[in-house]
């Protein structure tokens, strides 16, 4: 097996420009990206802005499913997918 060097997005960019550049690098499809950043957004709106992905842990993603879930009544799927999503923001910078 080859050791690949993992993709470090530029440090300059806001968030969701690291993100995009990320998932451009890794050759996502423009749906996914469209997806994966609406979740992200979704996702940090849901904490008022207040902190960064890479700053909350699991308690915090499981609120956000659970209110996915609970309050807006959404699919297995559509967790899945929201879950997806933040588990890339997350493992993204580390």
């Amino acid at each position: 097996m080859e050791n690949k060097v993992k993709f470090t997005p530029n440090p300059s960019l806001m968030l969701m420009d690291q993100v995009l550049e990320t998932l451009r690098y890794y050759h996502y499809a423009r749906s996914t990206e469209k997806t994966y950043c609406q979740w992200i957004r979704r996702y940090i709106y849901f904490y008022e802005k207040k902190r960064h992905p890479k700053e909350m842990g699991t308690s915090e993603v499981e609120r956000f499913l659970s209110h996915l879930a609970t309050v807006e009544n959404v699919a297995v799927s559509t967790q899945r997918q929201a879950l997806n999503a933040l588990f890339f923001s997350i493992v993204m910078f580390y």
